[in-house]
């Protein structure tokens, strides 16, 4: 390989252009020019941005893994374990969905500190499966790995009414049950007799008529705390 020479002129730009004096070296019979010091600037630049980078984009990580309890009750508080920064924002924006649905049900905000975001989930949540999204620093939602379960309070009966069931005209019976935690979706409401097993055949919904029809008993829901169950059967033991 041919080495380098100093060129035995320099090419000199004219005053009001800063006076920039370009060395020219001959390599491999042609004129290089250099200027000196440029790639060692880069080599720094280079080396500030890389470090620079990784401070900025990862100054806050959550964890992936499941960290929500396998059942949670309405009211009850949750945490999103992870690496925050509470001096930045002390709260966090968060956002309960159905899973399925597209909006969602309601907007919360939760408490931030080092190692966790913990945020309450809404009193009157109804039983079903949800997750949550949390709204990033810059403005995306990101969805929480974990998903929310929420079972039915177990219910409680206190007891048919009344006591002292009469047959109808038609021979059947209707009675109120009495308890609590019936669930409001007459579907999922279902009465057992001792002996005879579950009795209900159909149920009231929304039309206000018993769905399949012609098909009794037929259960219709008053509130969480009362049933009636219409036209039951002709011979009826005990709840």
């Amino acid at each position: 390989m041919q080495q380098e020479s100093p060129a035995r002129n320099d090419v000199h730009l004219p005053a009001n252009s800063g006076s920039l004096r370009i060395p020219l070296y001959r390599q491999n019979g042609h004129r290089v020019a250099r200027r000196a010091g440029h790639a060692g600037c880069s080599i720094i630049f280079v080396a500030i941005v890389l470090c620079y980078l990784p401070a900025s984009l990862f100054s806050v990580t959550q964890d992936d893994a499941t960290h929500f309890p396998e059942v949670v009750a309405p009211g009850q508080s949750v945490t999103i374990p992870g690496k925050f920064d509470p001096t930045k924002s002390k709260t966090a924006t968060l956002r309960i969905y159905l899973v399925g649905a597209t909006s969602p049900i309601q907007t919360l905000t939760g408490d931030v500190t080092d190692t966790a975001i913990t945020v309450k989930l809404p009193a009157d949540l109804k039983p079903g499966r949800y997750y949550l999204t949390r709204t990033s620093e810059n403005g995306i939602e990101v969805v929480e790995p974990s998903e929310l379960r929420i079972q039915p309070k177990p219910v409680q009966l206190d007891s048919p009414h009344p006591t002292t069931a009469y047959r109808s005209p038609d021979g059947r019976f209707a009675f109120d049950i009495v308890g609590q935690n019936f669930s409001e979706r007459a579907q999922d409401n279902q009465v057992y007799v001792s002996g005879q097993g579950p009795i209900i055949k159909s149920w009231k919904g929304a039309s206000g008529q018993c769905e399949p029809a012609n098909q009794p008993p037929c259960l219709s829901v008053e509130s969480s705390d009362r049933i009636l169950v219409s036209r039951s059967l002709t011979k009826l033991g005990a709840i």
